[in-house]
């Protein structure tokens, strides 16, 4: 049988449109194939922080507004800080800077059996925050922070003197006074130690307490 030039073009074509078609299968099913491997990864990554949540192989981190952190050691991953953020019902797991793992792709059954055994076994952690202008942090991650007790700030602990009646010229003095910013005092208990801040930092981190 002998074919026409636009036959064997046309025939060309034809395996070119089949090929194309067999190599688009096939790269679907290969990504579908990965697709359920990497799914699966994630899964059984996520068990095993409910596992060690369960077998108290974890440590309560930090909660800074409404994140909250534990630390826990993986199998062939090491340490990590899992991560809850608490508006959002998402958990992700964090290897030093990095997020190398989130939520979003599992099934939502494990998320919630997560977040049901840090409400178990860190509801305590979680619900002891401090709250200062506006932020909330965990009472243990305020002290070391800025290297100060809770209680001491509640007390007064800069040794409060009785008050006394101010004339109206010291009461002008007073009001013209330069105004602290409670982050500034924050800072300034960091870097130096609550113990060296000056009077008038004192004074005002005090009034601060007392309002």
């Amino acid at each position: 049988m002998v074919y026409s030039n636009a036959s064997i073009i046309a025939i060309i074509f034809g395996f070119f449109c089949l090929g194309y078609l067999f190599n688009t299968l096939l790269r679907k099913i290969i990504d579908w194939h990965n697709d359920g491997k990497y799914k699966k990864e994630i899964m059984d990554i996520f068990q095993s922080v409910l596992d060690n949540l369960y077998t108290n192989k974890t440590s309560f981190g930090s909660r800074i507004n409404n994140t909250v952190t534990i630390i826990t050691e993986l199998n062939q991953i090491g340490m990590v800080n899992v991560v809850y953020l608490m508006d959002r019902h998402d958990i992700a797991i964090f290897k030093g800077d990095k997020c190398i793992y989130t939520s979003d792709s599992i099934d939502n059954s494990i998320v919630n059996e997560i977040i049901v055994g840090l409400d178990v076994f860190y509801k305590h952690e979680i619900n002891d925050v401090v709250n200062v202008m506006g932020m909330v942090f965990s009472r243990d991650e305020f002290e070391s922070k800025f290297k100060i007790r809770v209680e001491d700030m509640k007390k007064g602990m800069f040794g409060n003197s009785p008050k006394e009646e101010m004339s109206d010229i010291e009461k002008i003095k007073r009001q013209n006074e330069v105004k602290f910013n409670i982050d500034d005092i924050l800072d300034r208990i960091t870097s130096v130690g609550i113990e060296n801040l000056t009077p008038e930092e004192k004074r005002f981190l005090d009034s601060y307490n007392n309002e």
